[in-house]
């Protein structure tokens, strides 16, 4: 880039891999092209009401607030300290603006490798808010995350930046007014990945929404020393749908059903 050996926003590093003979950015853009068009496989909706009412719930509990629109995510950045998850990450590009410079590339119709003097195009960085920008590069501040997409939940645990919030299908029962822990050794990524065990999605999210089944996972991580020197608890996003929050066994189950429920074309998108 323009800039190198210092980076930017734009290329942290300040250098762009491309091919002998092809156009600067030209491989970078098919890529990202084709990342954009990959989707989770469809899910068929089996409990249509459930899922209907979880959507209501979804509303009720505040989740839209950040996972809004479509995609379900407003493309923010949050601060580490409001959503209190394991901060170790949100810092991890604190020290990449000592070596920043304005952000610049080339025309498309450059190729590699580069003439003499090549032309030289800003690039424009008012499409991001600066608060953002700031948060991403822990720039004065604790760093943050950006609001991930809720889309393919079902393929996706386990849950969290860090992957802490994890159980296996076996891990929880039902009790009398809520549900337990079945098996301690099953829980969290310490109980799952850990075991060569792969997450099962409804009953981590089950983890992710409800605070004491939180705690369980939170501690059985803490408790394993290769996951402490990686930074793995599953922490932090409290923003619960249980009891403690006004929400039935039954709302919980909804709430999932819907969370699950949500592929590359939702059927049902909640009142925002």
């Amino acid at each position: 880039m323009p800039g190198y050996p210092k980076g930017s926003p734009f290329i942290l590093d300040g250098l762009m891999a491309s091919s002998p003979g092809m156009p600067v950015a030209a491989q970078l853009n098919g890529m990202s092209a084709f990342q954009n068009s990959l989707a989770p496989p469809p899910i068929k909706t089996l409990q249509a009401t459930s899922v209907q009412n979880g959507a209501a719930i979804f509303t009720r509990a505040g989740c839209a607030e950040c996972h809004s629109g479509r995609y379900f995510t407003n493309n923010r950045v949050i601060a580490q300290t409001q959503i209190k998850t394991q901060p170790s990450r949100a810092k991890a590009f604190a020290k990449f603006p000592r070596i920043f410079v304005s952000p610049q590339t080339y025309p498309s119709n450059v190729s590699v490798p580069l003439p003499a003097n090549p032309p030289v195009l800003d690039v424009p960085t008012d499409i991001t808010p600066e608060e953002d920008v700031k948060l991403a590069f822990a720039e004065g501040n604790s760093g943050g995350y950006k609001v991930p997409s809720l889309i393919g939940l079902h393929v996706t645990a386990p849950y969290l930046h860090d992957g802490g919030v994890a159980a296996a299908s076996e891990a929880l029962q039902q009790g009398k007014k809520r549900f337990e822990v079945a098996s301690g050794d099953r829980i969290g990524m310490a109980g799952t990945l850990m075991q060569g065990i792969q997450p099962d999605p409804r009953a981590s999210l089950r983890v992710l929404l409800d605070r004491s089944l939180r705690r369980e996972a939170i501690a059985a991580n803490r408790k394993n020393s290769s996951l402490q020197k990686s930074n793995v608890d599953g922490s932090g996003h409290r923003y619960w749908i249980d009891r403690g929050a006004g929400f039935t066994v039954q709302d919980q189950n909804d709430a999932i059903e819907f969370l699950l429920s949500l592929d590359d074309n939702p059927e049902v998108l909640p009142n925002q």
